[in-house]
């Protein structure tokens, strides 16, 4: 699948990978940090509001204990607390009595303004056995005993308890929970023992704390933006309980609270933890323990994260638009970049596209107007189509040489084939008078015999051996006639092979340069090969190329290989050719001297013919003489038929060798054809 892909889109990816990774692993790492330091700046940061909301209601407390021990030594309270007692107990164990009364009139207005300045949400005076005997906010707890069933098993009567077996100095916190004489309000209370000048235990202090106390401190919101609160949560039997109001999540003081995180502060662990909800929304929240003795109160801080880290989202963003205005100036840029790196391959390509595909123009070039890699590789490019193109015009001018030469080679052939058939009629004519010539002897030879047989008869046989003798003569000289034409035919013939073997010599010389051509078209394939195989992708237009050529090469040497084989073929025929052409020669020679011996003979028996009608005296002793000249003369007759039929199936062989000649000659005519049709295909 990659593979497919061009390389301009490979280049483009490369671009986009080698500029987008590292930035986007530059922004992961800057994000992921960003992120760390904007946690732990945001722990840090509600670590120190725990911190400083913590001491500061640390601060409630050690100010709650400064003014309790301030009020159970102040012996106006403890004059005012006896008299409340007295009034209280000697009068029915009742505020409904006007003793009581009129010494609360009396004594109460400096208590009211002291808790007034302290900020107490009210303050009782408990008798040693426990009767509430003065209530500044006088509320239904006044004048009841919190030993009783109301009030028997709240954490002030507890308190109270703790008070009395403690000693001097104890001070105890009971902590919120709802209070039924205040409707089922949550209420808490500091509790501290009163000792009179006699240092007799007289009864205790306690001081209901107001919640606002710590609302005022945990319900501070500076720069904790719309959702962060803050809130503190106690230990009760029925679980953790709110000790303040919650605003953000509106939530009233004792309501229940439950989380790991709350059990962990509960348990004297501090950290930080990712609250989720069932909505989908979630809430970073800090958690520390108070540290308060004797109370085991935590402290909570959230906020929701999308707040929280909203510094982070804006980062996020901000990068993430960085990287897409990076990522689209990079696509231009290597948009741009890939267009200017691959314009001369895209030229390169539909140059090699149209060589391949096209007319085959072997004339066009690349421009070079760089000098990086890619002009170099336009310059090599251009070298190696010059060659190219000199070696097509080259190949194409050997095959017109080529071409032409068969032609000639074709036309030879057919010369010679006609002399051979005027030879082989020639040879026929020669055959049929050596044929008359020996019969004519077999009969003179008859009529000798019958001579010296019939002396008588003498006169009449003399004539009629005048008459052959005269019919011989003309046979001889028209034999004479036709060895001599045979004799020129048979050297035109020759000396026309001679030419036809140095032609075949010329097509062998012309058969080497092609084949040295072609070795070099294949060497410069090979190399062209070799190149674009380094080359890659880029040069698999040269490959095509190299691969065109090395075929044509190819082709070209199987051509002048078979040109080659026909050429052998008709050296050998021809040097065949002329070997029997100097034979037949050698024959019509011989069969000429015989006819001009034959004629010589044939004259001589003439003029014996005519000498024997002047002396018939010596016919009888010369007619043995004649008769065996004309048993030689039949003899020669004979040898020169023999050697008349020699030279015909001579006649015939080379008839045979020219056809071939003339077939081969095609044959060469024909390669020489489709090498130049070949050649044609490239425009040079």
């Amino acid at each position: 699948m990659f593979s497919r892909i061009t390389i301009k889109v490979k280049l483009l990816i490369c671009f986009l990978l080698v500029s987008l990774i590292p930035l986007v692993i530059v922004t992961q790492i800057a994000v992921s940090k960003a992120n760390t330091a904007i946690e732990t700046q945001v722990a840090s940061k509600f670590a120190a509001v725990q911190q400083a909301k913590a001491d500061h209601i640390r601060d409630i407390f050690r100010k709650l204990e400064t003014s309790m021990k301030v009020i159970m030594k102040d012996p106006y309270l403890q004059s005012s607390m006896a008299t409340f007692i007295d009034a209280f107990e000697q009068n029915g164990n009742t505020i409904e009595n006007s003793v009581w009364e009129t010494m609360v009139g009396f004594k109460a207005p400096p208590i009211k303004t002291m808790a007034g300045e302290q900020g107490f949400g009210d303050l009782l005076l408990i008798s040693k056995a426990g009767n509430i005997v003065y209530s500044v906010a006088r509320g239904k707890d006044l004048g009841m005993n919190v030993n009783d069933t109301q009030l028997e098993k709240t954490r002030l009567a507890k308190a109270f308890g703790r008070v009395l077996s403690g000693g001097d100095t104890t001070l105890v916190f009971a902590d919120f929970e709802a209070y039924a004489p205040s409707g089922g309000a949550q209420a808490a209370f500091m509790v501290a023992r009163i000792i009179d000048t006699y240092d007799e235990v007289i009864g205790a202090v306690a001081v209901r704390i107001s919640a606002d106390l710590f609302n005022r401190v945990v319900q501070q919101r500076s720069g904790m933006g719309d959702t962060g609160e803050s809130f503190l949560v106690g230990e009760t039997a029925g679980g953790p309980r709110l000790r303040s109001d919650r605003v953000v999540t509106p939530k009233a003081l004792g309501t229940s609270e439950t989380g790991a995180f709350i059990n962990a502060a509960l348990e004297g662990r501090s950290g930080t933890t990712i609250l989720s909800d069932t909505g989908g929304s979630s809430s970073f929240v800090r958690y520390d323990p108070m540290n308060i003795p004797g109370l085991n109160w935590a402290l909570i801080t959230t906020a929701r994260t999308d707040e929280v880290f909203s510094a982070i989202r804006s980062l996020r963003n901000t990068i993430l638009t960085i990287i897409a205005v990076v990522a689209v100036g990079v696509v231009c840029f290597a948009l741009g970049l890939t267009s200017i790196i691959f314009k001369p391959i895209q030229q390169t390509v539909a140059m090699l596209r149209d060589i391949a595909e096209g007319e085959g123009d072997l004339t066009r070039r690349m421009v070079v107007k760089r000098r990086d890699e890619m002009g170099e590789m336009a310059e090599w490019f251009n070298i190696f189509m010059d060659r190219v193109h000199e070696i097509i015009r080259a190949i194409a001018e050997n095959a017109t040489e080529l071409n032409q030469l068969a032609a000639g080679l074709s036309s030879i052939s057919g010369t010679m084939a006609d002399s051979v058939v005027k030879i082989s009629q020639g040879a026929g004519q020669v055959d049929v008078a050596s044929e008359d010539m020996s019969g004519s002897m077999q009969q003179l030879a008859t009529s000798s015999e019958e001579t010296a047989a019939n002396v008588n008869i003498v006169a009449a046989a003399t004539e009629e051996m005048a008459a052959t003798a005269g019919e011989i003569a003309t046979n001889t000289e028209r034999a004479r006639e036709i060895t001599d034409q045979a004799v020129e035919n048979a050297r035109d013939a020759s000396a026309r092979v001679d030419r036809l073997g140095n032609a075949a010599g010329d097509i062998s010389k012309v058969i080497q340069v092609i084949t040295e051509i072609s070795d070099q078209t294949n060497l410069l394939a090979l190399n062209a090969t070799i190149e674009a195989a380094r080359a890659g992708d880029a040069g698999k237009g040269f490959a095509v190329v190299a691969g065109e050529i090395k075929s044509l090469a190819a082709q070209t040497a199987d051509a002048t290989r078979q040109i080659k084989t026909l050429i052998s073929g008709i050296q050998t025929a021809t040097g065949e050719s002329v070997a029997q052409i100097r034979e037949i020669l050698r024959v019509i020679s011989g069969v000429n001297d015989i006819v001009v011996t034959i004629a010589s003979s044939v004259e001589e028996q003439s003029v014996t013919s005519k000498e024997i009608a002047g002396n018939i005296a010596i016919v009888s002793q010369k007619s043995q003489e004649m008769n065996g000249s004309m048993a030689d003369g039949a003899s020669s007759a004979e040898m020169v038929s023999k050697e008349i039929s020699r030279l015909t199936s001579s006649v015939q062989d080379i008839s045979g060798s020219s056809v071939d000649v003339k077939q081969n000659s095609k044959q060469l005519s024909g390669l020489s054809d489709t090498l130049y049709q070949m050649v044609r295909r490239f425009k040079i």
